[in-house]
């Protein structure tokens, strides 16, 4: 489930929407076991998500990433993470 989703009104963070709605429908979803009703409610939430419009996604961002030909061991990560590096 998306965080950007939540709108539980005066428990979320400044600015994010107030809908009960969609906190009800995120809760079933949290608490359904069924595969099949977890789809029915997933479709409720989207369909819910673009008649509200809590957040718009304006494109994706990658972080570019050079290394020296003699440096190996490097780790894809979200983040820059230096271990298991070494120097041939």
């Amino acid at each position: 489930m998306a965080s950007y989703f939540n709108s539980s009104c005066e428990k979320g963070l400044f600015g994010w929407p107030c809908d009960p709605e969609m906190e009800r429908l995120r809760d079933q979803f949290a608490r359904e076991t069924d595969p099949a009703k977890q789809k029915a409610i997933t479709e409720a939430i989207q369909e819910r998500a673009t008649k509200m419009t809590s957040h718009i996604n304006l494109g994706q961002w990658y972080q570019p990433q050079a290394t020296r030909a003699n440096v190996s061991g490097l780790l894809t990560a979200p983040v820059s993470v230096f271990w298991n590096i070494e120097k041939n």
